[in-house]
């Protein structure tokens, strides 16, 4: 999504004490996740994508799920970012990751239980295909379709599972 962003105050943000938010979801090494982000950008208008250097890594900060580009919610002075560990299986069977968020600031608690929402809501309908419909930029609300709303300057997208 296009928002304003204070990269100062996530700066700070960042200092302060993390929140981690685990879910019950997990996936294989090779599944996808990106109903999850999917499903972040059709209800969540604080959506943005992060990018974690290596050195951000070997500080100390958690471990975003897709280090290169990762899912976030960011609000003022406030991120939560879609994580993963590995589970505790046994080392003979395929590695499996269960999914949460981590947030800082001072509302990162409560965005990290906001990512964690749309992971519940996804992981048991996970191979639910998303219809998205587009409409004309000034299609009136009531000649859209049921589903999460994006609006771009060129277009509405209707996102319905």
């Amino acid at each position: 999504m296009d928002q304003p962003i204070a990269p100062e105050l996530l700066r700070d943000a960042l200092n302060q004490p993390k929140s981690v938010v685990w879910t019950d979801a997990t996936v294989g090494s090779v599944e996808s996740f990106d109903g999850v982000w999917l499903r972040l950008s059709a209800t969540e208008r604080a959506t943005c994508r992060i990018t974690a250097k290596a050195e951000a890594m070997e500080v100390g900060l958690h471990r975003p799920a897709s280090p290169a580009l990762s899912p976030a919610l960011v609000e003022a002075d406030s991120i939560a970012y879609l994580t993963l560990e590995r589970t505790a299986e046994p080392q003979s069977t395929e590695p499996r990751f269960r999914l949460g968020a981590v947030g800082y600031g001072p509302a990162g608690a409560e965005l990290a239980e906001r990512i964690c929402a749309q992971i519940r809501a996804w992981s048991p309908a996970r191979t639910v295909e998303a219809e998205i419909t587009a409409y004309p930029a000034d299609t009136p609300d009531r000649d859209l379709a049921d589903g999460a709303v994006i609006d771009r300057p060129s277009a509405r997208l209707v996102i319905a599972y």
